[in-house]
């Protein structure tokens, strides 16, 4: 994509108000991650970085490429979450020898077709995720539970502290 200068580093790129942003907003929109875009783009993924800080029209489309993306990977999390039907082709092959004294070994030949409707169950690791991550508040991996306890004896306290350890 580039050829490296003698002492190891890329070579500037420089920045076109035009094509940046664009190149910026096809492969974030592709899901590449920062890193990734700056490299194809033939940058290092900190002057990326300060093109973001600096330029809100790279901003601008790094945000509207991943704002795209974003509503298919919530469909597709949340159809492993619930299970689906996904349709499955199964190919056959047979051996058959080569004609004409040809030695390199068996043709394969396509010999059958399976198509076959196939359930996918619900990723219950998914259900788990959407769920603390939607509604925090209703699904929680842990809980926290305050109790205020008044005119307790400290016998019972004691008590109280040896079933805890238990």
């Amino acid at each position: 994509m580039f050829k490296k200068k003698g002492n190891g580093r890329k070579p500037r790129q420089k920045y076109d108000p035009i094509k940046t942003p664009k190149l910026v907003y096809k492969y974030a929109r592709e899901g590449y991650n920062n890193k990734e875009i700056a490299e194809l783009i033939g940058i290092t993924d900190t002057t990326l970085s300060g093109w973001i800080h600096s330029k809100d029209e790279v901003k601008e489309a790094i945000q509207s490429g991943r704002a795209f993306i974003l509503p298919e990977l919530e469909k597709s999390m949340l159809k492993a979450a619930l299970g689906y039907h996904a349709i499955e082709e199964t190919v056959q092959f047979t051996a058959r020898p080569l004609r004409g004294g040809n030695t390199t070994g068996p043709q394969f030949v396509e010999s059958g077709k399976t198509i076959s409707r196939k359930w996918i169950p619900p990723n219950v690791q998914m259900q788990k995720y959407l769920a603390n991550n939607r509604h925090p508040e209703h699904y929680k991996e842990k809980s926290e539970i305050e109790v205020k306890v008044t005119d307790i004896s400290p016998e019972d306290l004691e008590a109280f502290e040896k079933a805890l350890i238990r």
